[in-house]
């Protein structure tokens, strides 16, 4: 009985460190993207910057770039 009570807690609070492991990342995003977020906005054609989760798991960062422009040069 109380291997299964300890399971059925540990089965509810598995969401609750996969939401704050989540959070971590995305406020680690926030920050890399504050430090080069200028850079990126100033190449010719980039409309704007964000960040969003990728299928595999983890963020990425998602240029908007203007179709009528020339693809700007990002860095990796």
């Amino acid at each position: 009985m109380v291997f299964i009570i300890a399971a059925f807690f540990t089965f509810l609070l598995s969401p609750l460190y996969v939401f704050a492991q989540v959070e971590a990342d995305v406020a680690t995003a926030k920050e890399i993207q504050a430090l080069h977020e200028a850079d990126i906005m100033a190449l010719p054609g980039v409309i704007g910057i964000g960040i969003g989760s990728r299928e595999e798991g983890g963020m990425e960062f998602v240029v908007l770039v203007d179709k009528d422009v020339p693809m700007p040069e990002l860095p990796i």
